[in-house]
């Protein structure tokens, strides 16, 4: 890294700085400085509750302690607490709608973002650390779409929500992964779980994904693009996000995603090899349809594809190493085309509230039986 030391420090200084909102020009705002900066806010909140011995629910501890006084877990509640002025929580409930009647889109969305956060080199090590994806698979699946499904309650969102909770549990448990890997990581190297890597949610999760959803038969109409959209920047910031890099418009927000979305590319070896337990693993999950693993890597090579991820000048299949197979990609094709003849009955007066209610179910149904009667552990505690 030749990044000057000064300028990450100085992003570090800001990032610990609680409840900010910034304005700054998408196109030239500094980037690479923030792949050394974690998040100061959680992890100085984190080393609060370890030290005072807390080795329970990481969250209820910061709660607590806040309550106490404690000033470092003051200023990160301060800030999870604090919605950002340009988050609209009624400007979201079209994009929860729409995620809502396409339950199926709902999962190819998943497949899709989860597979590209495997192209980042950074994500990659930690996520493959030990080799115990495979054993991991089912749980770690499950436990995101709970994530997923809570996006698309927009007040569950709001500060004390259950989904503001599964998000603010969630930047806990990245911060403990982040600090425990630092232990041993060189001085020079990109921190784990970095801040650029975090802002990189909004291009996974509101863009990326959103396309597979529409891929998968889902069209949204331009309302429910942009509205999906902003739940997701808002997601991102509640997660860690610095300000600097969490615009206060999509249009500015889609500027920082197509500058940081080829310098976050660098798909390694554990890229391919989490990659090829995604798809290997999905038949036996049974969250899909009936299908074999060459299905499933058909369908990641055309969510991968170049015409549904522009901004990557890379052939990412055959960099992950996804296998060709042209009987399994027409199969694809197929279902999409079938799903695309189903997708204007679904958008009916008639037919609409009925087909959100029934993919809600779905969803949550899905997630119960995967999960098979356990909660969700986004937790950072010290078994974790």
């Amino acid at each position: 890294m030749t990044t000057d030391h000064a300028i990450v420090d100085a992003c570090r200084a800001l990032a610990a700085q609680s409840a900010r909102e910034v304005h700054v020009d998408p196109a030239t705002v500094e980037l690479t400085p923030w792949l050394r900066v974690g998040d100061p806010l959680a992890e100085a909140a984190w080393h609060a509750i370890r030290h005072a011995g807390h080795r329970g629910d990481a969250l209820l501890a910061v709660r607590a302690m806040a309550a106490d006084g404690d000033p470092a877990c003051q200023a990160l509640l301060l800030d999870v607490e604090t919605v950002p002025s340009w988050a609209d929580f009624d400007a979201m409930r079209p994009g929860a709608a729409f995620g809502s009647r396409n339950p199926h889109g709902f999962l190819v969305g998943l497949l899709s973002s989860l597979a590209m956060t495997y192209t980042n080199a950074e994500v990659a090590a930690v996520l493959g650390r030990g080799d115990n994806l495979r054993r991991l698979l089912p749980r770690r699946l499950f436990e995101s779409m709970t994530l997923f499904a809570a996006a698309l309650d927009v007040d569950s969102m709001r500060p004390g929500g259950p989904g503001w909770e599964r998000v603010v549990r969630v930047r806990l448990m990245h911060t403990m992964v982040r600090t425990g890997i630092q232990r041993t990581a060189a001085h020079d190297s990109p921190v784990p779980i970095n801040a650029l890597e975090t802002t990189g949610g909004t291009f996974l999760f509101g863009a990326i994904r959103l396309r597979a959803i529409a891929e998968a038969g889902g069209r949204p109409d331009p309302d429910e693009a942009e509205s999906h959209y902003l739940m997701w920047r808002y997601i991102t910031r509640l997660i860690g996000a610095p300000p600097e890099l969490t615009c206060s418009t999509n249009a500015d927000q889609r500027v920082i995603d197509a500058r940081l979305a080829q310098g976050l590319y660098s798909p390694t070896e554990d890229s391919r090899s989490l990659i090829r337990v995604l798809f290997e693993g999905l038949p036996a999950l049974e969250v899909g349809p009936p299908a074999p693993p060459a299905f499933y890597a058909a369908l990641l090579r055309r969510l991968l594809s170049r015409e549904l991820v522009p901004e990557i000048n890379a052939d990412i299949p055959d960099d992950l190493g996804i296998p060709r197979s042209t009987i399994p990609a027409l199969a694809v094709r197929g279902a999409a085309t079938a799903a695309r003849l189903a997708d204007p009955l679904l958008r009916s007066a008639l037919l609409r509230p009925r087909a959100e209610r029934a993919g809600r179910t779905w969803i949550a149904n899905t997630i119960d039986r995967g999960l098979a009667g356990r909660p969700a552990r986004h937790q950072a505690t010290e078994s974790t």
